[in-house]
Formats: structure tokens, sequence, C-alpha cells
């Protein structure tokens, strides 16, 4: 029987040969090619940009450097302002936009604005099915599961989930989870923010659901703790070059998790994440003195 990796690894060699992405709705299917946990682009503020800015020709090119190393999920949401039409904008012309897992969220209330919502992100990306489409921030979340639904069995999206950013909402998702059939849940999880440790990432694994975690440097705050500290030694012994890799390798080395988003419209700065997700997995010794060492500061 082939490995895991080398029918990943197939699948990606038919789908170039093919030019369409070839995503199946199943978390196996889902995760990177290589078989590791992999490391996304979140689009929040630095893709909602005027053409023409700055700032806009940074987004391209950080999406460029993003897809050609190797990145496949984007996230977005309508909440995030023109982000997802940014990136429609940057990857119709190019072949390297098909191999892109493209995911973004209804935020809206009423099925109709939920429907709208959806077809206004199809037309941006311009991709339909679309590969995963989450509720944000559970808003309206029994319509808009509604809406997902009928688009996933009219094969308008091929995945459909349910995100959201702060830790009081754990008990809502798990929730959720028990009543709903997901393909994926999106939470916040950092060595600031571990709440979601002990029961929720857990109940994701154990569900089947492909498991995307947003705040991996809790907005910044972390950077914050760590200001003027140089990386203790245990961590440059394990060959640690910055502090961006201490906090993303924390993440990625839990078991359950398939995904951790970053934001950033630096190109250098996402080819070293994306680096760092084909680092080996650390042990849970090492995750919790890890851990014990940040919040002591």
């Amino acid at each position: 029987m082939p490995t895991r990796r080398e029918l990943l690894a197939a699948m990606a060699a038919t789908a170039a040969a093919l030019t369409v992405p070839v995503v199946s709705a199943t978390r196996a299917e889902a995760v990177a090619w290589t078989g590791q946990a992999q490391v996304g682009l979140g689009l929040w503020r630095k893709f909602d940009v005027e053409p023409g800015s700055s700032a806009y020709r940074a987004a391209g090119e950080t999406l460029r450097a993003f897809a050609q190393s190797g990145g496949r999920l984007i996230d977005s949401s309508p909440m995030y302002g023109r982000s997802s039409t940014t990136v429609g904008e940057f990857v119709r012309s190019t072949s390297w936009g098909e191999r892109l897992f493209f995911a973004t969220k209804l935020w809206a209330r009423g099925a109709r604005a939920g429907e709208e919502q959806l077809r206004d992100e199809q037309a941006h990306f311009g991709r339909l099915p679309l590969d995963l489409v989450q509720v944000h921030n559970l808003n309206d979340l029994g319509t808009q599961l509604s809406v997902l639904r009928a688009a996933k069995a009219a094969g308008g999206v091929r995945m459909i989930g349910a995100s959201h950013y702060q830790s009081q909402a754990h008990d809502d998702l798990r929730d959720v989870m028990r009543r709903e059939a997901l393909d994926a849940v999106q939470v916040n999880y950092s060595i600031l923010e571990p709440e979601a440790e002990d029961r929720l990432l857990p109940a994701v694994r154990d569900q089947g659901a492909m498991l995307l975690i947003n705040r991996c440097f809790a907005d910044g705050a972390l950077f914050e703790r760590v200001r003027g500290q140089s990386l203790p030694g245990f961590a440059t012994e394990l060959g640690m070059e910055s502090w961006a890799e201490y906090f993303l390798r924390w993440v990625l080395s839990h078991e359950a998790v398939d995904v951790a988003i970053t934001g950033t419209g630096n190109p250098r700065h996402i080819e070293q994440n994306l680096r760092i997700a084909t680092l080996p997995v650390l042990d849970a010794a090492t995750r919790k003195r890890m851990a014990e060492f940040v919040r002591a500061l």
C-alpha cells in the first residue's frame, strides 16, 4: 500500500497535469501534500488595500512568494474588506493560483445575505466550488450553516466549517461540533491563549475535522512579551532562529493542528514561516518547557 505522503504527492502531480486543483472534502486530503501541518496565509488587514498602492504591490509579492514556496491555504472573509478581491485580481492570470486552497467565511445575518456573500466570494476568487467556507464567529450560525449545506449539496462548496477568535467561544464551538457535521473548525490557540488545548482541540481531532489555528502570535502580544529577550539556550540548541519560529513550531507541533494561519504582507516573512512547517515536530516535554519560559517573562 502506498503511504499517505505518496498518495498526496500523486494527487498533486495529477492536479498539475490537469491544471485544476484536486481538493477533496476530507481532512486527510485537504492538508499539505507533504503530510505535515502547514502554514496558511491570513488576509486580515494586509490584503484590504487599494489597487496601485505600495501595500497592494506588497500583497501581490507576498501572495506570489507564498504560492511559489509551497504554501496552499489562504483564509479570508467578507469582513476583511476587499481582501478576497485583491487575491482574485492577482491569481487570475497565474498558473500558481490554481494550487491555492481558498478558505473564506460567511459574515451575514439571514439566508439571503449569506447566499449573496457566498456568490460574491466565489466571484472574487474566481473559484467554483470554493474549497472551504466557514461561519465567521458563529454569526447567525444555524441559518448560515443551512446556506452552506445547501451550497455543498449543489457543488458550490467543498467543505463547511465554523470559526471564532476568542477563547470564551470554545464551549459554543464544541457544542456546534456535537450537533453538526463540520468539515473544519478554526480557533485561536497560542502559548498565551492555550485554552483550546484541553477539550476543544481533542474534540476536533476525534471528530476528524480539519483544524485551522488563528492568532498564533496572540495578535502580536507574544512578541511584546519577549521584546528585548534572546531565545533561550534550549531553543537555539534545537536550531530555532527566531521568536516567530519558536511560537509557530509550538502551535504546529500539536497533534491535532493541520494549519497555522499567519498574517503578513512581507514576502520574506512568509517564506520563513513556510520553512518552519517543514521542521521536526517538537515533543510534549519541549512544548511544555517553551510555554513555561514565555509565560514566566
